[in-house]
């Protein structure tokens, strides 16, 4: 083992890493000090937020000196005095610290691709980056840099700008990675993703740099969320994010400039209101249509993967009678491939009865008199064998409780009823065998005889029904034709 692994299994936070974060909370920290802010220090976008907690959940807690580091310069840029910066950049480490041990406590997934997870990350970022805007507006007043009347206000923009920081930064850094990124510049996904992020640009670009400062001009800002939840369905979470972060970039910048079209304000705050607004609308939709896809798409995949491998044959039923699914287990048990059942309907599968069992489950499963309902049928398969199957029968409706498909589940009990089958011939050979007896007053070796032939035939014989099938055939031994002089009633013809 080297010394570095060793350093590094020993929790000593590894130099390239805390370089890394430092630089980037610095280098984001200074752009937003840029932006119009409130007394020199509450800003309303704040995105080392987002880098810390990327960081923290990413490459775990052993960063937080990068982060502390790249907080202190951020501070120290403006003129803060040293304690008052050293104390803010505590409180600015700490609470992303909080956030991410919470969330690494749960189940949350960096990705980001389940509900559940992106209610987590928000909900413990807003009560976390409470700590933090409570901290810095505290110290600023302790350090004579604040005026009391102004407390609540540099609070609330100091909350905010976390807030959003967490939201446009975080959630991009925390979901990339290479694989992700590579699956989508494969082949023509890369000049479609390239096409869409440029549509998108040139469009925040034109929208954000012009005047259109009307009233009437404000649905302009809406039209970027169509190609984000295309973005966001067809790419991932990383790179609808990432343009997220793109189109807020631009939006913030132009704003800051004195433009930003319709998110153009009377003052430089208000406009900067506004922009925070559509920064957290555009993160928080495009986070949510990809969390709900990707949701889907998993729950989508378990279900097939469940019914695929599952050890009874399954089938969807539409409610006229088509096959709508069927897996792997079903085709074996009746001998069609999956694409000859899909073309067929149950209805059409050959059976010994007249299938009025299978007719009137479904009829009574419509009228809702029973959840599901279960019977023996008797099916012929694609090679012509009979076979017996369990059949279970229930009915799917939609939310309005309108029929939707008939779940059918078979499981092949030929087995059993061979087993069965022999099980009662035993019996009525052994009855016949002590009527033998009571007809023939010397049937000792005739009763010992049909009794080896009984053995033989109970040990021997694979099932019943190849036992049956030789009697169809004419070729009845012996012993079947004394259980038939033993026993008239018997079918052994």
């Amino acid at each position: 083992m080297t010394e570095r692994s060793t350093a590094m299994r020993a929790g000593a936070p590894p130099l390239l890493p805390l370089i890394c974060v430092a630089l980037a909370y610095f280098a984001t920290g200074w752009w937003a000090l840029q932006l119009p802010y409130l007394n020199s220090h509450a800003s309303l976008i704040w995105p080392p937020t987002g880098v810390a907690l990327a960081a923290l959940l990413r490459w775990g807690p052993r960063v937080w000196p990068g982060i502390w580091i790249g907080a202190l310069l951020a501070s120290l840029s403006i003129g803060t005095p040293v304690l008052v910066s050293a104390a803010i950049a505590s409180g600015g480490t700490l609470g992303p610290w909080m956030i991410a041990r919470m969330l690494s406590r749960t189940s949350f997934d960096p990705q980001l691709e389940r509900v559940s997870d992106i209610r987590s990350y928000v909900a413990l970022v807003v009560v976390g980056m409470a700590f933090t805007a409570t901290n810095g507006t505290l110290q600023l007043y302790l350090g004579g840099l604040d005026e009391v009347g102004d407390l609540g206000k540099t609070w609330l923009y100091w909350w905010l700008g976390d807030m959003v920081g967490a939201l446009i930064v975080g959630v991009p850094l925390l979901t990339f990675s290479w694989q992700s990124l590579l699956s989508v510049l494969r082949g023509w996904r890369r000049f479609e993703t390239a096409a869409t992020l440029a549509l998108l640009a040139a469009y925040g670009v034109w929208v954000f740099s012009s005047d259109l400062s009307s009233p009437s001009a404000t649905g302009l800002l809406f039209a970027p969320l169509l190609i984000l939840i295309v973005l966001a369905v067809r790419t991932g979470v990383f790179i609808a994010s990432s343009a997220a972060l793109l189109l807020s970039a631009l939006a913030a910048f132009e704003v800051a400039a004195g433009r930003g079209g319709p998110l153009h304000g009377d003052s430089a705050h208000q406009g900067l209101l506004l922009v925070w607004a559509y920064m957290a609308t555009l993160s928080l939709v495009t986070v949510l249509v990809t969390a709900l896809v990707s949701e889907l798409a998993a729950n989508e995949q378990r279900f097939r993967t469940t019914i695929e491998y599952a050890v009874a044959g399954i089938g969807h039923v539409s409610i006229d009678g088509r096959w709508l699914l069927v897996n792997r287990k079903l085709c074996e048990i009746l001998g069609y491939t999956q694409q000859e059942l899909l073309n067929a309907r149950p209805a059409d599968l050959p059976q010994s009865g007249d299938g009025q069992a299978c007719a009137a489950a479904a009829q009574q499963l419509l009228r809702g008199e029973a959840a599901s309902c279960s019977f023996e049928e008797r099916l012929r398969r694609k090679d012509g064998t009979l076979i017996w199957v369990m059949l279970t029968i229930a009915l799917v409706r939609r939310s309005s409780r309108e029929p939707a498909y008939f779940v059918k589940v078979y499981e092949d009990i030929t087995a059993r009823k061979r087993s069965e089958e022999l099980m009662q011939l035993r019996g009525r050979i052994s009855a016949a065998i002590g009527r033998l007896q009571s007809r023939f007053i010397r049937g000792d070796e005739v009763a010992a005889a049909f009794q080896a032939v009984l053995d033989e035939l109970l040990i021997s014989s694979d099932s019943t029904r190849g036992f049956v099938a030789e009697c169809e055939a004419g070729a009845a031994p012996a012993h079947i034709v004394l259980l038939a002089l033993a026993d008239p009633q018997c079918p052994a013809d």
